[in-house]
């Protein structure tokens, strides 16, 4: 996610005032959401941008329809199996190889290397962002910004198997933490 991102303790709306980047950067940085989302993105196949636009449309009040999901399904898609895929699984294959290089002329260059694609996924993740925000757009019908209309965004973006997991549980509860008057937007 944003690497400069605002810290966990931010806020943002999730209104136009605060485009998607901003709110996945804040939502993701909050304590344990990562963790969340690294791990269905790695056990279930989870995306992760999927994962936060759901809570950013559900902070809008926004509840999609099944065509618009499959849209920004497809979206994601075209992105992460040929693109971000494979950045990813080089990025994370080259970090055992480092170790055989301890101590050798090549290991700082290969750490350089390491660190310039994490960089560039990063780069790659973040246009995602952007365009899934251009095209969720008009997408959704008016619906009760919280949980319940976030969980309904999972189902639709990330499928049943992932939204029924206590771990998407738990990003909703990050995204829409309790308080006294009901929920709060992130």
């Amino acid at each position: 996610m944003a690497s400069a991102s605002p810290s966990a303790t931010e806020t943002p709306a999730g209104d136009e005032g605060h485009p998607f980047p901003v709110y996945a950067a804040a939502l993701y940085a909050r304590p344990g959401v990562a963790a969340a989302c690294l791990t269905l993105q790695d056990e279930l196949g989870a995306d992760v941008n999927l994962l936060l636009s759901a809570c950013w449309l559900a902070a809008r009040g926004r509840r999609l329809e099944p065509h618009e999901a499959e849209g920004l399904r497809a979206l994601a898609a075209a992105w992460r199996e040929p693109v971000l895929a494979p950045l990813r699984a080089a990025r994370r294959a080259m970090k055992p190889l480092l170790a055989g290089l301890e101590g050798s002329p090549e290991a700082a260059r290969a750490a350089t290397l390491r660190r310039e694609l994490a960089a560039l996924e990063l780069e790659l993740e973040q246009l995602v962002e952007r365009l899934l925000e251009a095209a969720a757009r008009g997408c959704g019908r008016a619906a009760a910004a919280g949980p319940e209309t976030a969980r309904a965004n999972l189902g639709l973006l990330c499928g049943a198997e992932i939204a029924r997991t206590a771990l998407a549980d738990a990003i909703v509860a990050l995204a829409f933490p309790a308080t006294d008057q009901g929920f709060t937007k992130l």
